[in-house]
């Protein structure tokens, strides 16, 4: 997607390995992401999609390179939801507000009434309505996980990278994630990146889709374009993904 604006996201010649004589685990990545354009990672176990991802949200530092974020307000979305079993959902979701860190400047106090109604927006946003006094453990796997989108969304992010957000869920609730991350992208006008190696939301949330193989990016075009490849390795991973969500259950509670 290329536009006349400054792209949201901007990874740089990036490299990445963990011990001074070890091998690259990333290997001169470059590539940027703009506004409402949802870019998919993709690739074998090893390939360096967590560590390229972890970069990005500043969890890893590269070893050369860099990764400029042009919006500081952006959000994770872990692999697993990651709620506070102890908290309601309301506390879960409105956990940033509640707990302002160190610089106090980050986080204002709001009425307990704005608060609520930030709470209120944020769960319509992801299809929850009236589940603000439940706990973690009265709710679905599918549901707890768009509970941890509303959580991830509370400070209204231009920028959202997500960790193998539908890992785990049967196709009925992978569906729902995936129209509520196509929602998010439109609603914030976010630059999205999502590492997965489901099929589905490849095809039904990125707009491009970079494969990575031994550190490097060995193929990039769009979900048609990965399901049409002659190359070997991309057209090998589109055919296993697909291959296991054929095989997968239905109908299970979302």
């Amino acid at each position: 997607m290329q536009t006349n604006q400054q792209p949201l996201i901007q990874v740089k010649n990036l490299k990445k390995k963990y011990a001074e004589d070890g091998p690259w685990v990333l290997n001169d990545i470059t590539f940027d992401v703009y506004e409402n354009e949802v870019l998919a990672i993709i690739g074998t176990s090893g390939c360096g999609k967590s560590t390229l991802l972890k970069c990005i949200a500043g969890l890893e530092c590269p070893t050369e390179g860099q990764v400029v974020l042009n919006d500081p307000n952006y959000t994770l979305v872990f692999q697993y939801s990651a709620l506070f079993d102890s908290l309601s959902v309301f506390e879960n979701v409105a956990f940033a507000l509640l707990e302002p860190p160190d610089d106090a400047t980050t986080f204002k106090r709001l009425p307990k009434a704005e608060i609520a109604k930030q709470v209120e927006e944020k769960l319509k946003m992801v299809g929850l309505d009236g589940i603000e006094e439940k706990r973690p453990n009265e709710l679905s796997g599918g549901m707890q996980k768009r509970v941890s989108f509303a959580r991830a969304i509370m400070s209204n992010p231009r920028i959202i990278l997500y960790d193998e957000p539908t890992s785990g869920l049967d196709p009925v609730a992978a569906n729902t994630l995936e129209d509520y991350m196509n929602v998010l992208s439109r609603e914030l006008k976010a630059a999205s990146v999502v590492v997965t190696h489901t099929l589905s939301t490849i095809c039904r949330t990125a707009h491009r889709v970079i494969l990575l193989n031994e550190g490097v990016i060995h193929w990039s075009g769009t979900p048609q374009e990965l399901l049409q490849t002659d190359d070997p390795i991309a057209s090998r991973f589109a055919k296993a993904a697909l291959d296991t969500t054929s095989a997968a259950a239905t109908g299970v509670r979302v």
